[in-house]
């Protein structure tokens, strides 16, 4: 039976180096040539073969060698000048590009952060507003909502707060540092106490100010009567 065309070079090989022979096979009517060209010195450089060199890395070698004498040959100084120019534009536009990113991402975070410190501020306000109205008795639906949701919200992180004592790591954590915590505290104690004797002692020389300069007008008032 007889084959196409197609089948009988699928499996052939087509490379240029598919069938090239090694050096030491070479024809014996060339090494006549190959002693008068190594003496007269008209060899190109990096022509011999490499040893243990095999005919495809031989084939690359030869074209980038051929490469590299093309370009040497045909490169003028303006077109080493433009590659040079090339390769640092290339670096500057990559600099260029991660900077505009690095920049991109540090607006979009900061925009984030001053969004969001803005909407804290804003829900603080309305639930400020929400307790100031229901105690004045005025207080809307939607407020008295909001405070009912605060009020859930507060019981549920006092929960969390108890499970979370309950553990074993709290435990510890409290075994080993609750004399800190206690001293701490004793310490906070302390200040809030001496800040609000201070705070009663201010009040208390204002109001004998007060008490003091209302004498005083009722002896000048009393005196200027009998006069009259």
């Amino acid at each position: 039976m007889s084959r196409s065309a197609a089948d009988a070079t699928r499996f052939t090989a087509t490379a240029p180096h598919a069938y090239s022979k090694s050096g030491s096979t070479t024809a014996s009517r060339w090494s006549g040539a190959k002693v008068g060209s190594t003496q007269g010195g008209s060899s190109q450089p990096g022509s011999g073969g490499v040893p243990g060199e095999t005919p495809k890395q031989k084939v690359e070698r030869l074209r980038a060698e051929a490469r590299a004498a093309r370009i040497a040959k045909s490169s003028s100084p303006l077109d080493r000048f433009i590659g040079k120019g090339r390769v640092w534009a290339d670096r500057l536009h990559r600099i260029t590009v991660f900077s505009i990113i690095a920049a991109s991402a540090t607006s979009l975070i900061s925009h984030n952060r001053r969004q969001k410190a803005l909407w804290i501020d804003i829900e603080l306000q309305k639930l400020l507003d929400a307790k100031k109205a229901y105690v004045a008795g005025n207080a809307t639906l939607e407020q008295i909502q909001l405070l009912e949701k605060e009020k859930a919200a507060d019981e549920e992180k006092r929960r969390r707060d108890e499970l979370k004592r309950d553990t074993m790591f709290y435990k510890a954590k409290d075994w080993l540092f609750g004399g800190l915590k206690r001293d701490d505290a004793g310490e906070s104690v302390l200040s809030r106490q001496l800040e609000t004797e201070a705070e009663q002692s201010k009040v208390l020389q204002a109001i004998n100010a007060q008490a003091a300069e209302a004498g005083t007008n009722t002896s000048s008032t009393s005196q200027e009567g009998p006069r009259g």
